[in-house]
């Protein structure tokens, strides 16, 4: 099992690394939190789009959130994938 994870957690380990030496910087655009079933929810904001009247930069980034649907709770014992 080790050898099929090995390319995987070699090309994971330096963005682990950067977000290790960046994590204040990180930190600004990312909140994270646990919902009621102690899954994982992550809010962030998206700043590639532009703005469909002008072109432009948008003056706020759209909103994002992702949520945990599946593998083990980060809080408590179960399932993220059960409902």
């Amino acid at each position: 099992m080790v050898s099929q994870v090995q390319p995987f957690l070699e090309q994971l380990n330096p963005i682990l690394q950067w977000l290790e030496y960046n994590q204040s910087m990180v930190g600004d655009f990312f909140t994270n939190a646990v919902d009621e079933r102690g899954c994982v929810l992550v809010a962030t904001g998206d700043t590639t789009q532009k703005d469909p009247v002008t072109g432009g930069e948008r003056p706020t980034s759209l909103p994002l959130f992702v949520r945990q649907t599946s593998g083990p709770r980060l809080v408590g014992a179960g399932d993220c994938s059960a409902r």
